[in-house]
């Protein structure tokens, strides 16, 4: 498993012994740090003793000594202790002097492990079985408690209002009425400007009842409910289509083991003409599900190549030939970017399949190994936590790009750069503990034209620089669009609309946002909006009807309609949806006509 940087919250079980208070389980603590030398890439045993001794005194401050000469002679105590045992019997005298409890002495074993193994580099931590079982779950797309919507924070440092960018179709605990582009901004009784992501995704977690959400959309404070399921599946690819000409927008979340067949499904009955892969804030995840999901991509090939402590390399290939080796690519990537997705990207880029754009990724090129401590072999020694175990996880390899260049601190450079200045870039080298790996230059030539072609080709083009107000929420992505069309030869013209979303049973609705509509322009203006849908291989009309705009969101009721026949009869698969919105002014008559025409799935 590869792993991008996760900030971890820690959930300790606590529990009371009867008997006397016990020593620091020493001899797990001794067999850890003398093993891991042996296990990473590129710790020494005195580098180990340093972030323990580091380690042990950082807990010190923590503690409530009766007054500083106390503190100054703790400290001396541990930085003179010899050896692992001794470090450990001198923590356990000083937290029994300051009336440690014993309920938490398990806390304080996590505490040491994970503040002497943190320093070893930015990927190397010590996590208890719970948090990390949970944390596995979720980067393999396995069920969790949730409502089945990805939010994006507004405020600073991760805290709302969220805005509401997906919505999983199929959701059974999505609060009636919520809908993609909603900003949340209250949940419960908590306002949401005050609370961080996690503090959000916290409460969910822990609500075992109904939920109450208010909500911005435009104009307008909505309030809405739900009920939190207890399991509800999550997908790592959200997919739709740009335009009608079969160009696909894929968003992949993270590398997790099913991604390959995800992604296949999604696409089965696409007729693709080009895609844009967007990367961006995708941390990585399973490093075999990286291989898996590039081989859909080449013709064979080399995908990478890892090198570990004792110099072993390790090729990874693409065996056979990729499903999806045609249509032009375009990989999105950002600062975000890590560990797996940018081993994928590095492959598709050197390989000639993929022009990547956006800006440098985060620039992590090593693989960690996962170290289970409930299998140990001092099950027999005493102590209540002799059979304690959780999980060290490990740099084992750094990883290569087919060229030889490492991607560790060095990331991927897009071929063409597309700034976002609202977004704030961090990178692995930014780590006073990163780790640097050495490049290992072989031969290798490109097996696709694709990405020479295009490069050069855009080089030349001058592309837009004036964008409607929905194009500039994401402009990384609007560009990354106007590439695409201008390289499949497809007309090119502002885009006014969102995704177009449909929400099956029980809501039975359409919705797609649309910026033409302003407070100031709907005093003297009037709009019509036309809906068409076609069958996407006869071109066959399904159904075709009239409605209004009411504020930015159009949305249709396909209750009782030919459409919901279809989507019924045919249970899964697609249509064209054609929009003609008609804005009229009152005072003289103008008619202005806006079009898009996109693919939707059901």
């Amino acid at each position: 498993k590869t792993f991008f940087p996760v900030l971890f919250f820690f959930l300790f079980a606590s529990s009371s012994f009867a008997q006397p208070f016990p020593a620091l389980n020493c001899d797990l603590i001794n067999f850890c740090f003398d093993t891991l030398p042996k296990l990473h890439i590129t710790v020494t045993e005195d580098q180990i003793s340093a972030y323990a001794h580091e380690g042990a005194l950082a807990m010190l401050e923590d503690l409530p000594f009766e007054n500083e000469l106390s503190k100054v002679l703790a400290r001396e105590t541990i930085k003179s202790a010899p050896t692992y045992k001794a470090l450990c019997d001198s923590l356990t005298q000083i937290y029994e002097t300051t009336q440690i409890k014993e309920k938490d002495l398990p806390s304080f074993y996590e505490d040491f492990l994970s503040e002497t193994i943190h320093h070893i580099d930015p990927h190397t931590a010590f996590h208890t079985p719970e948090e990390f079982q949970q944390y596995i779950n979720q980067m393999n797309g396995q069920n969790f408690k949730g409502l089945g919507i990805v939010l994006s924070p507004l405020g600073k440092e991760e805290h709302g209002p969220f805005y509401v960018s997906y919505i999983m179709p199929d959701s059974s605990t999505l609060p009636r009425g919520l809908q993609v582009d909603d900003t949340i901004i209250k949940i419960n009784d908590k306002t949401c400007s005050e609370l961080a992501l996690s503090e959000f995704q916290e409460i969910i977690r822990s609500n075992s009842g109904s939920l109450s959400l208010t909500i911005q959309r435009a104009d307008q404070t909505i309030e809405v409910t739900g009920v939190i399921a207890k399991e509800l599946f999550f997908p790592r690819v959200h997919t739709h289509f740009i335009n009608s000409h079969g160009l696909a927008y894929i968003q992949i979340l993270s590398f997790s083991e099913n991604l390959a067949s995800e992604l296949t499904q999604a696409l089965l009955h696409a007729n693709l003409k080009g895609m844009i892969l967007d990367l961006r804030d995708n941390g990585g995840g399973d490093l075999h599900a990286a291989i898996a999901v590039a081989d859909l991509f080449l013709d064979r090939g080399l995908v990478a190549f890892t090198k570990d402590r004792a110099g072993k390399i390790e090729e990874l290939w693409a065996p056979v030939s990729g499903e999806l080796a045609s249509a032009p690519l375009l990989i999105l990537v950002n600062s975000g970017s890590a560990s797996a997705s940018e081993l994928f990207t590095a492959a598709l880029q050197d390989h000639g399949r993929a022009l990547v754009v956006g800006s440098p990724s985060y620039g992590k090129g090593t693989v960690q190994n996962l170290w289970n401590l409930m299998i140990n072999p001092l099950e027999d020694s005493p102590g209540p936590l002799s059979k304690y175990g959780g999980t060290i996880r490990y740099t084992r390899k750094f990883y290569y790009r087919p060229t030889g260049e490492p991607l560790q601190l060095r990331g991927i450079t897009p071929d063409i750069e597309i700034k976002n200045p609202e977004f704030k870039e961090i990178y692995e080298k930014d780590y006073k503990n990163a780790l640097t790996a050495e490049p290992m230059p072989r031969p290798f030539q490109p097996t696709y034209e694709f990405r020479r072609i295009a490069k050069e080709r855009l080089t030349t083009e001058e592309l837009r620089q004036e964008f409607t107000e929905f194009e500039q929420k994401d402009i990384q992505l609007t560009q990354a669009i106007d590439m695409l069309e201008f390289l499949t030869g497809q007309p090119r013209k502002p885009n006014h609309f969102g995704k177009a979303y449909i929400y099956p049973a029980p809501y039975h609705r359409l919705h797609i946002n649309c910026d033409l509509w302003t407070p100031e322009i709907a005093k003297d203006t009037a709009f019509l909006v036309e809906f068409k849908f076609r069958h996407p291989s006869s071109q066959s009309e399904i159904y075709k009807t009239y409605g209004f705009m009411v504020g930015r969101e159009l949305t249709l009721s396909l209750e009782n309609t030919p459409l919901q026949a279809t989507v019924k009869k045919e249970k899964q698969g697609s249509f064209i949806l054609d929009i003609t919105v008609y804005q009229k002014t009152r005072a003289t008559g103008e008619l202005k006509t806006y079009t898009h025409s996109t693919i939707v799935d059901f």
